[in-house]
């Protein structure tokens, strides 16, 4: 499946949550850094720190790859971007709880809900969208088949 194949609305999805994913790398690449620097931590603190960090930079980099395999049609990078969509909308309504209950405006909750439920609708609701993924494929054999198209085998002779 290439590029010029896929609807629009792919498109644009597939573009949105891999530039998220990118923006959230660079954003780990300097924060980290500027934290350790600042911050007064222990070494357990700052070896927990790093390891939280990682597992950020690890998700990221998979949104990356799921990103550029939505675009080609593959299911299981359909499957995967509306698991983590879907955790990332839960995510944010559990962000938008504590400022909600403080009376401030929850911008960290509307940060993380608005693209995440955005993404999983423009990715389900479409008709185009829902069958670029569940259509069947044409896959082509680069070898030529030994025996007659449509039998199982059983009225050759032999």
């Amino acid at each position: 499946m290439s590029w010029s194949a896929a609807p629009p609305v792919i498109k644009v999805a597939a573009g949105v949550f891999g530039g998220l994913a990118a923006a959230n790398l660079v954003r780990t690449a300097v924060q980290v850094p500027m934290n350790l620097a600042n911050g007064n931590y222990s070494d357990a603190g700052r070896a927990l720190f790093l390891a939280l960090n990682m597992i950020v930079v690890l998700l990221s980099l998979l949104a990356v790859l799921v990103a550029f395999h939505l675009v080609r049609g593959r299911i299981w990078a359909w499957v995967t971007a509306m698991v983590m969509l879907g955790v990332l909308t839960l995510f944010g309504l559990v962000f938008l709880l504590p400022q909600l209950i403080n009376g401030d405006f929850p911008w960290m909750g509307l940060v993380v809900l608005v693209p995440s439920l955005g993404l999983l609708l423009a990715l389900t609701v479409p008709r185009s969208a829902r069958g670029h993924f569940t259509r069947k494929r044409d896959y082509s054999s680069p070898y030529q088949a030994p025996w007659p198209a449509g039998g199982n085998g059983a009225e050759r002779p032999h």
